[in-house]
């Protein structure tokens, strides 16, 4: 009767650590997705805002860091304009 018992228990252990290790599994599972996709909306904003036709900096954060940015093609296009300018006036 008593090898029952100790039996019983140890399969209840089991059953309590395989549950638990799946949904730890799981949990896991769920926040490295949710992560994941939080980081495609943040670069899929900064692509968007970098794409605008107005071509103005706009500022990305990141905890208490900040930095600005801007398409590189809006650079190119301030060089052409000002050299455009310059062949003008001569």
């Amino acid at each position: 009767m008593h090898f029952k018992n100790i039996k019983r228990y140890l399969i209840f252990l089991l059953i309590a650590f395989l549950a638990t290790y799946v949904l730890w599994d799981i949990s896991v599972k769920f926040a490295n997705h949710f992560r994941s996709q939080g980081y495609e909306i943040a670069i899929r904003d900064m692509i968007e805002e970098a794409s605008k036709e107005d071509c103005k900096i706009f500022d990305v954060y990141a905890g208490n860091k900040k930095i600005e940015l801007i398409n590189v093609d809006c650079l190119y296009r301030e060089e052409e304009i000002e050299i455009r300018d310059e062949e003008e006036e001569d």
